[in-house]
């Protein structure tokens, strides 16, 4: 065989190599694409069809999900997308069906928490996607959002054990950084809790930059003064110096299933469900 017979066969080997790896590339953005697909269609509140739009938006988030950097022509085609987004919503729809069919009735008593138990099941779900949402390793040495936010959970929780709206927000301040990654993460977390919070519970989370100013000593005069006069300026500083204390590595924190039991545990002995219903 020639040189230039081999320099061709390695050429066209490496093209091959280069195929594959785009290919599961393609298939790794994409199964997130689609989980991420799922998450903006049910924020409308409503069954509708993917528009190019929504593909965009998934696999964009995807890829910040998953803390890839690719390049032009890189991202997966919608048709993919499609494809697993649809095979997971038939396998999601088919395993429903099975438990409904496997499940005796609920009794009054059940029927009337199930709202509150599936508030707590959303709260695990998308607790749980974090652990995919790296983060600056100078600002966050910690790593990935989900150990940060169990750090920031267990800060407040040894200060205030009994605030489970606080508590509420220490854990799910940073969900917004996987729902909407390239937006504002705390109006984003916001609304991916949305009506599974109260409205003290979102307020915490909205104005947790302004108490993280603050903290710094960046706030202008009048933010300040309009903090310091909050009736939650105590708890702000409590979730500002617990963000900012929840950065370690090696700490040892509590699993998401049991900061979300934790949650649950105040819920059921000092619930706020009368809130939960006029929010």
């Amino acid at each position: 065989m020639s040189r230039l017979d081999k320099y061709r066969k390695a050429f066209d080997k490496s093209k091959a190599e280069q195929a594959r790896d785009l290919s599961r590339l393609h298939r790794q953005i994409a199964t997130e694409a689609a989980r991420r697909l799922t998450v903006i269609l049910e924020s409308d509140r409503g069954k509708r069809e993917p528009v190019s739009a929504d593909f965009h938006a998934a696999k964009m988030q995807a890829v910040a999900v998953l803390g890839l950097v690719v390049r032009p022509g890189e991202l997966p085609p919608d048709s993919l997308v499609r494809e697993i987004y649809e095979n997971e919503t038939e396998i999601a729809a088919k395993e429903e069906l099975d438990v409904a069919q496997h499940t005796e009735p609920a009794t009054a008593d059940l029927q009337a928490g199930s709202t509150y138990a599936d508030r707590f099941d959303h709260f695990l779900s998308l607790l749980k996607i974090l652990e995919r949402v790296k983060q600056d390793p100078k600002t966050h040495p910690e790593g990935d959002a989900l150990y940060h936010s169990l750090q920031v959970f267990d800060l407040v929780l040894n200060k205030n054990p009994y605030d489970e709206e606080l508590l509420t927000a220490a854990l799910l301040h940073d969900v917004g950084k996987a729902t909407d990654p390239f937006g504002d993460s705390y109006a984003a977390s916001v609304k991916a809790l949305h009506g599974r919070i109260t409205p003290r519970t979102a307020r915490l989370i909205e104005r947790l930059p302004a108490a993280k100013a603050q903290l710094a000593g960046a706030l202008g005069y009048r933010a300040r003064r309009a903090l310091d006069r909050d009736e939650d300026s105590e708890a702000l500083a409590l979730l500002a110096e617990a963000d900012r204390e929840g950065r370690k590595s090696g700490v040892e924190v509590p699993t998401p299933e049991e900061a979300v039991e934790t949650l649950r545990q105040l819920s059921e002995d000092f619930g706020i469900e009368s809130e939960l219903e006029n929010s």
